[in-house]
């Protein structure tokens, strides 16, 4: 996700009636809140004026936290896009190996197939297995063994043969 993503959405979000909104994809969660402005405004006297001068102050060191946590996001999304994600595609435990004392299916650094089998699903007494959609090698392994996984939750990050 770019900054001018991140811009366009916020934009979209201005523009609904949503208070709260909360994202999550690949790497990166961001949460969304915005604030009801009172319909009118008191008369300020000069305590006050010192006090709106603070806020303003807070909220340029708010959107400075903000731009600086950007920035990280976006190095480290283009540190991991020749990564290749795979996900699970239900909800259910995960294992990383056929049996409790096998060897894991994969493990970090191994090379690994189109179609292989990287873990198990337990999911409603059913194991599914799930396969590699992709060749290269493992870089990341997201989840521990006997795990919960969601739904499109990342797994593994493979980096891609080309």
């Amino acid at each position: 996700m770019t900054i001018d993503n991140l811009h366009e959405l916020m934009t979209l979000i201005n523009q609904t009636d949503f208070q709260f909104v909360d994202l999550q994809m690949e790497n990166i969660k961001l949460t969304i809140s915005k604030r009801k402005v009172p319909d009118y405004m008191p008369i300020a006297d000069n305590n006050n004026l010192k006090n709106e001068n603070h806020i303003v102050e807070s909220t340029d060191m708010y959107v400075q936290e903000v731009n600086d946590t950007l920035s990280h996001v976006e190095t480290k999304h283009e540190e991991n896009k020749d990564l290749v994600d795979i996900v699970s595609p239900l909800v259910g435990i995960a294992y990383l190996s056929p049996s409790p004392k096998a060897e894991p299916f994969v493990k970090v650094g191994d090379y690994i197939q189109k179609g292989q089998v990287v873990c198990i699903i337990e999911a409603m007494k059913i194991m599914n297995e799930i396969k590699s959609d992709s060749e290269g090698i493992v870089e990341k392994i997201l989840i521990d063994n006997e795990s919960v996984v969601e739904y499109s939750q990342v797994l593994f990050k493979v980096k891609e043969r080309r």
